[in-house]
């Protein structure tokens, strides 16, 4: 480093200078050209550093760099703003750039925030925030694609969400559960007033997932007073009349003792999006069946008790495990029977779930003819609060005794040359 008084140089802006103070007086140090040349060299090399008009078009050097520049340093948020194409989320000075959600079947930085008891006990309140579940700002939106507030029009509008957004689930509104029931809620995002300049997001309620993003809705208000019990009915803070809507994401959850009451967390909490299933996609299906003919002896026997397991005989089984105790499982079975005694006796085919003696289904036919095709149909909840996987066993008897046969009579073989029986569970989302 220089001493710019006593060297004449500078030896900035390399690294700082040093100076030594002169004095004035009789005793004082003299002046020589080094003095000054050193001020005069520090100078010029400021200048030189800075560059010509440092403060552009404003007053001074700080009032540009407040421009673009916070107190401490760090970068203002409208430094950098998204263009077509292009998303802008800030924090803290830290600029994430992505891409906007393009069509109208996309969304970016969104979330969900379920509050049990608020804004008062028994109460829910439902919030869309940003991914990081923070309250959505101007610097970081969510931001959701909706189609075109008019059916005829195939465009799409990029909706934000700049701030809090939410719906409260008052006491009273039973969205149609009934006390102590479990199950699901889906969640909607609906552009408030399409095609307006300060559209808005505004967020919506129903129990089915049957509102579909092609088409307009008219919501019901949600009131406040604890009058929304249908369960088929798009719920909002305020009444919307043919607006754009989004399936975001949807909670499991069971109501309180009294119908109405939202006194416990949900279980789950869940966003929407690629490959998530909802009100009526088939979540899973599993199938087996046979075109051997079996025998067996056991009767199923015509009284007024519901068969047994160990009642009738074997014919088909399969393990299976919901994903969900909430979503609907159908079974469905055909089955072609050979009854023993030819005629006039009960064919049943009963349905039974793991080791339960009890049967989930039955079905019976009485007939003259000895040959019988008997479907069994059965829709069930898992209702067990277990999802694990059980075995779903089909049996069949007949109310004679004798030789029971399935897919055959007698020894002649197969009946129809190609006959076979077989058993169907598909799962449901609810």
């Amino acid at each position: 480093m220089a001493n710019i008084t006593t060297s004449g140089s500078t030896s900035y802006p390399g690294s700082l200078d040093t100076r030594t103070i002169l004095t004035d007086g009789p005793a004082g140090d003299e002046i020589v050209a080094n003095h000054p040349n050193g001020l005069s060299a520090a100078v010029l090399a400021l200048e030189t550093e800075m560059g010509v008009d440092p403060a552009g078009t404003l007053p001074d050097l700080v009032t540009r760099l407040a421009v673009h520049q916070n107190t401490d340093g760090t970068l203002k948020s409208t430094v950098v703003a998204a263009g077509t194409g292009a998303t802008v989320d800030y924090s803290a000075g830290v600029f994430t750039v992505g891409s906007t959600p393009d069509g109208p079947g996309n969304t970016q930085n969104v979330g969900l925030v379920v509050t049990i008891g608020s804004p008062v006990s028994n109460a829910f309140t439902a919030r869309l925030v940003q991914r990081t579940l923070s309250t959505c700002t101007s610097a970081s939106p969510a931001r959701i694609s909706f189609r075109s507030g008019t059916q005829t029009t195939g465009d799409y509008a990029i909706v934000t969400a700049t701030e809090n957004v939410g719906l409260t689930g008052s006491v009273g509104s039973t969205f149609g559960f009934t006390s102590a029931e479990k199950g699901r809620i889906y969640f909607y995002a609906i552009n408030a007033n399409p095609g307006a300049a300060n559209s808005v997001i505004e967020l919506a309620i129903a129990r089915k997932a049957i509102f579909d993003e092609s088409q307009l809705y008219s919501t019901t208000a949600e009131g406040g007073a604890g009058a929304a019990d249908s369960d088929t009915v798009l719920y909002s803070t305020s009444a919307r009349a043919n607006v754009p809507v989004r399936c975001i994401g949807f909670m499991d959850i069971t109501t309180g003792a009294t119908a109405g009451n939202w006194s416990n967390t949900p279980t789950v909490l869940h966003l929407m999006g690629p490959g998530t299933k909802r009100t009526g996609d088939v979540v899973q299906r599993f199938s087996t069946y046979t075109y051997a003919q079996l025998t067996g002896t056991t009767v199923t026997p015509w009284d007024a008790t519901p068969p047994l397991i160990s009642e009738g005989n074997p014919v088909l089984a399969v393990g299976f495990a919901a994903t969900s105790t909430l979503n609907p499982v159908r079974i469905h079975t055909s089955g072609l029977y050979y009854a023993p005694a030819g005629g006039g006796e009960r064919i049943t085919a009963h349905l039974h779930i793991g080791a339960l003696s009890a049967i989930a289904a039955t079905a019976m036919y009485a007939d003259t003819a000895s040959n019988k095709t008997v479907p069994l149909d059965y829709t069930f909840a898992t209702g067990t609060g277990t999802i694990a996987s059980q075995t779903y066993s089909l049996r069949a008897g007949s109310s004679a005794a004798g030789t029971f046969r399935v897919n055959g009579e007698g020894g002649a073989g197969q009946l129809y040359t190609t006959a076979f029986t077989w058993m169907e569970i598909t799962e449901f989302m609810a």
